[in-house]
């Protein structure tokens, strides 16, 4: 089961991004969302988009982690324009 969290910001214009869940597609969420985390494994979250974003659009935003509301640590670079940056909860991690 994928697991798929819309990112909404915490007010209107700031970087600072919630993610909420959702049981949206992949398909669906590309559509809609401007900016999407999946779960990729324990503890890894891949930042999507439903429209190419470049990098420097993703690395202002601070990122709050699904699980335990800690801060997502950026760990790897974007595949493409639309499959972006990963992330990681070191919080979540140590636990």
């Amino acid at each position: 089961m994928v697991y798929l969290y819309k990112l909404t910001p915490s007010k209107k214009g700031s970087d600072y991004m919630i993610p909420v869940n959702t049981t949206y597609t992949e398909e669906y969420a590309n559509s809609i969302c401007d900016f999407y985390l999946i779960d990729e494994r324990n503890n890894s979250y891949r930042l999507h988009s439903g429209k190419p974003k470049r990098l420097s659009d993703c690395l202002p935003l601070s990122i709050k982690c699904p699980k335990c509301n800690g801060n997502l640590t950026p760990i790897d670079g974007p595949i493409n324009s639309n499959i972006l940056i990963l992330y990681e909860c070191r919080h979540c991690k140590k636990n």
